[in-house]
């Protein structure tokens, strides 16, 4: 059983998101994103979810809030299909499915023990709007619309990026968390599979004045 909280990250997170549609009723996202904090902090360790120094309240919501960054885009009004590439513990996809409920989010994970945790988590929280895959990512891409969404953030290496995708058709548009470290490595990854930069994000998270970078591609 639950206890949610209402914590001073759960507010900083639903006023990111109510600048970014003031007409929305963002509170009913309240306790969802709460349970999943709950559910990542029972799990990290055990399934390899987090690094030791991620599995703490703080951290996992500033995962939380990293995951919501591509909302200010502009690309994810109106029902769209995303696709969380290497999900791991549900990030980004998991809250993403929490805040847009009109989307379809399908979370590709090949670990049995992580593709059992986002199970889980879809079960208790629950989120019907979301669907776990275990396929190899290009099997799961030859099968999507063309006008998916596709987010890697778990996918920290560019390289791993371009030897998971194979040189699969790319139809679709990529959103790439990235560094100031690593952005031109996704780049060259981009550039590789003929994939073109439409935009770039700057933006920092609360508390942090590290630069993080959103990479559009299609």
């Amino acid at each position: 059983m639950f206890h949610v909280k209402h914590s001073a990250s759960t507010t900083a997170v639903l006023e990111f998101l109510s600048k970014i549609n003031p007409a929305r009723d963002w509170a009913v996202s309240t306790g969802p994103l709460e349970k999943y904090v709950d559910l990542l902090l029972q799990h990290a360790a055990r399934r390899n979810l987090l690094s030791a120094s991620q599995q703490n309240p703080p951290a996992i919501w500033s995962h939380i809030f990293d995951s919501v960054q591509p909302l200010a885009l502009g690309i994810l009004t109106g029902p769209r299909t995303l696709i969380d590439a290497g999900s791991g513990g549900g990030l980004p996809g998991v809250p993403l499915a929490i805040v847009c409920p009109d989307c379809n989010v399908l979370l590709v994970e090949r670990s049995n023990a992580k593709a059992e945790f986002l199970e889980l988590v879809r079960a208790v929280l629950p989120l019907s709007n979301a669907a776990v895959c275990s396929e190899e990512l290009k099997s799961v891409l030859r099968k999507q619309p063309n006008d998916s969404v596709l987010l890697a953030r778990a996918l920290t290496q560019p390289s791993k990026w371009r030897s998971l995708l194979d040189k699969s058709p790319m139809n679709s548009t990529w959103i790439i968390f990235a560094t100031e470290h690593n952005q031109s490595e996704w780049s060259v990854a981009a550039s590789e599979m003929s994939l073109h930069l439409a935009a770039t994000h700057e933006y920092s998270l609360p508390d942090s004045s590290a630069k993080r970078i959103l990479l559009q591609f299609s």
